[in-house]
């Protein structure tokens, strides 16, 4: 797949979790939040409030291929679960939320 209607899938797939969890009471607060002081760590797909707890959300969207036989935990990478620690981090700290 070409890397551009990849990422439309991505970001389709973004757009309909956003939707999908609004739905069910989540408070959508970010989406593809990127921090924007010090050394760039990335992005998370969804920051949202449910429940009284923050959400820190990464969307897996793709066409059935083998990968897909994997659940979506399986393909979040030790580096990828890295780095939204630090994203969650940096969010918390920017916000103000401690």
């Amino acid at each position: 797949m070409p890397a551009q209607s990849a990422d439309s899938l991505g970001r389709l797939g973004e757009k309909l979790a956003a939707r999908y969890l609004s739905e069910r009471g989540y408070r959508i607060l970010e989406e593809r939040y990127t921090n924007t002081r010090g050394y760039r760590l990335g992005e998370v797909d969804i920051i949202a409030e449910y429940q009284g707890y923050l959400r820190f959300i990464e969307v897996k969207t793709s066409l059935l291929r083998k990968e897909d036989l994997f659940s979506p935990e399986e393909r979040l990478s030790p580096r990828k679960l890295h780095l939204l620690e630090g994203m969650a981090e940096r969010y918390i700290r920017e916000k103000r939320f401690f």
